[in-house]
């Protein structure tokens, strides 16, 4: 029996047609089937759920703390000077503080007076370094432009010059990849990315085939893992991400990574899930994007 169907039956009554909702019956069956706190009720929730979310979840029974969880979605903590922050990307945090934690899969984070605890769903407690980010919350601001778009189209050469700096050796003919080194038996390069990071892959395949004449394809993220590809030891897997948190590029790269490819992360946001779940990571420097349209993202 659904999880829907089951509350149904037990009286509860839906508002909407979202999954989320679920989760708070489920919340709510626990705290008044007697858990203890509203972290253990959580806990108790999603136990029984599977699949993406990121909740934040507050309660009038026990006002004095946020409860929040994550899996398969981009969740962040803000640690400032006696107060807490939850967002799901770090410019939303940047006028605030500069030091974050990223939640991983499965995490769940108690927000207090004193601070935060990040448990697992079983109750286990976990430790997240926390991380400071170099983009200041002036980058996020408008500098004299009518829109965000418009700064962020102008923004581009600062962008590419940031990326390349300190990784292009010229003298040597060579170049510097922040210490990840993909070994001289790659046969065949594979890009994946979803999207904006898509269409830069595409790009990509020309210079990298130009370049390193190493065959090179490019691979929706969202429909990789549907094919059975065929993917094997001696392939390098790219997974392309502004955020580093996109869903389909993540289980792109840990399906690749299973059948015994060397995967590597290109993103903007440090310690992000894509650079965490592959073997190395280059991170561009194009400072936070707010615009829809991605301009700076793409070209770095």
């Amino acid at each position: 029996m659904g999880l829907r169907v089951r509350l149904k039956a037990t009286g509860r009554t839906f508002t909407s047609e979202t999954d989320t909702e679920i989760a708070a019956h489920l919340i709510e069956e626990a705290l008044k089937a007697g858990a203890p706190t509203l972290l253990e009720a959580v806990r108790k929730a999603l136990r029984q759920v599977e699949g993406a979310y990121a909740l934040v979840v507050l309660s009038d029974l026990h006002p004095d703390r946020v409860v929040a969880a994550k899996n398969a979605s981009p969740m962040v903590v803000g640690l400032g000077r006696g107060e807490t922050f939850l967002a799901s990307d770090v410019p939303a945090l940047l006028e605030h503080t500069r030091e974050v934690l990223f939640l991983e899969d499965g995490d769940i984070v108690e927000l207090t007076r004193d601070g935060i605890q990040v448990t697992d769903v079983e109750g286990h407690a976990l430790s997240r370094t926390p991380k400071t980010i170099s983009w200041n919350a002036a980058q996020a601001e408008k500098a004299g432009y009518p829109h965000f778009m418009l700064k962020e189209i102008h923004e581009q050469p600062r962008a590419v010059t940031d990326t390349l700096r300190g990784r292009l050796l010229p003298d040597k003919n060579d170049a510097f990849l922040d210490g990840f080194e993909a070994g001289s038996q790659v046969r065949r390069v594979v890009l994946l990315a979803c999207g904006t990071s898509y269409h830069a892959g595409l790009v990509g395949k020309f210079l990298i085939e130009s370049a390193a004449r190493i065959p090179c394809e490019v691979d929706l993220a969202s429909e990789f893992r549907y094919r059975d590809p065929v993917v094997q030891p001696g392939d390098l897997v790219v997974g392309i991400s502004q955020s580093g948190e996109t869903a389909d590029t993540l289980a792109a790269i840990k399906e690749a990574k299973a059948r015994g490819a060397r995967t590597l992360a290109i993103c903007n946001v440090v310690d992000s899930a894509i650079a965490r779940a592959s073997d190395g990571a280059l991170y561009t420097h194009a400072g936070p994007e707010i615009g829809v349209a991605s301009t700076k993202c793409f070209t770095a």
